[in-house]
Order: C-alpha cells, then structure tokens, then sequence
C-alpha cells in the first residue's frame, strides 16, 4: 500500500510504503518528507492510498499550504 501525492500540483512527495498491513477500519500514522514548490503561492496538497497502481478508499482533506 502506497500514499501519493493526488493533486497534480508541484509538490514532491514521493511514494511513501507502509511497513505493515493495515486491516480494513484500522488506523496506521507515518511521516514523510515533502518538498514544496520553488515558487512562493498557496498550493493546495491531498493523498491517496494506492494498492496494485489502483486508488483505494477516500482522498484525504485538500489541504491548503502557504509557501514563502
């Protein structure tokens, strides 16, 4: 299972692999490192889970990210 970037902006976010399997309703926190855009501006940044090349489950929140 996989969390990539899903907003086509110019964020480098990466793959991030969870070490473990999560079951269906559970929960699994992780931290990744995300490199923002060279331009200043708001951006705004959402995630989705992958499985096999395939989004699974709900986006997460666009988050809106002020970059100076």
């Amino acid at each position: 299972t996989n969390m990539v970037n899903d907003t086509k902006t110019p964020w480098d976010a990466g793959t991030v692999e969870l070490p473990q399997t999560v079951v269906a309703g559970g929960e699994f926190s992780f931290s990744f490192k995300l490199t923002a855009p060279a331009e200043s501006g708001e951006y705004g940044f959402q995630a989705q889970m992958m499985h096999n090349g395939k989004p699974f489950g709900e986006p997460s929140p666009n988050v809106q990210i002020r970059v100076k």
